[in-house]
């Protein structure tokens, strides 16, 4: 499993655990839905700083978690990607 779709399945499994679907968090975060389900599914591998800070608030994911996820994907593709 590569760390883009590590990070991908922890966002999911976080959004699951909250009993929330694709279409509810899109609409907590004022997101095109289609554009959230691009991301969670891969179809999109760069997202902004911004738009990952945006659902790991809706998700709950703490800011040290989401530092954490950030700087190992800095160091790996020098962006974050999903």
């Amino acid at each position: 499993m590569t760390r883009t779709s590590e990070m991908r399945m922890y966002l999911v499994n976080k959004r699951e655990t909250l009993g929330l679907s694709m279409r509810e968090t899109s609409r907590l975060l004022q997101m095109d839905f289609h554009y959230y389900y691009r991301i969670e599914t891969g179809l999109i591998t760069r997202v902004s700083f911004i738009s990952l800070c945006n659902i790991a608030l809706v998700l709950g994911i703490g800011l040290n978690d989401l530092f954490k996820m950030e700087t190992i994907y800095q160091q790996s593709k020098g962006a974050v990607d999903l």
